[in-house]
């Protein structure tokens, strides 16, 4: 069994390895995400723009748009889908690039390719539609249930 170090030697470990931290303390985070949350922190007022001063401001403020979209009926639902779908097929190539960029990850080409197959092959609301189905055997019929 191996002796424990002294305490003076822990101690030095734990200077080294505070000093490597602060010394590299933010180097791994993208330019972009860095001036955001400075610019989240400097400012203590929602932009209206889904940014929100605190977590706890952003979760409330999910709280209540899933609650007002919860209420709402499979019409409003379809149109709220496909307008989603309609900027994404806009904006996707667009923002694939932004991604890639802003957190230095992955392949924008490979990302182009995910926001396309995303937006076309994503389950929506027509997955609720009421399905009916005749036979020889009967009928069967499939309905949207809260």
């Amino acid at each position: 069994m191996r002796d424990a170090l002294p305490e003076s030697d822990v101690q030095e470990i734990i200077a080294r390895v505070r000093g490597r931290m602060a010394a590299h303390e933010g180097a791994d985070r993208p330019a972009a995400a860095m001036q955001a949350a400075a610019s989240v922190s400097a400012s203590v007022v929602e932009t209206g723009d889904g940014i929100f001063p605190t977590v706890d401001a952003a979760v409330s403020a999910a709280m209540r748009a899933y609650t007002y979209y919860h209420d709402m009926g499979l019409d409003v639902r379809h149109k709220v889908v496909e307008a989603i779908r309609t900027s994404m097929r806009e904006h996707g190539e667009r923002l694939a690039y932004e991604a890639r960029e802003e957190t230095g990850l992955g392949r924008a080409a490979d990302k182009v390719v995910k926001n396309r197959l995303v937006t076309t092959k994503t389950p929506g609301p027509e997955d609720l539609d009421p399905q009916v189905v005749t036979g020889d055997s009967g009928m069967m019929i499939t309905e949207y249930a809260p």
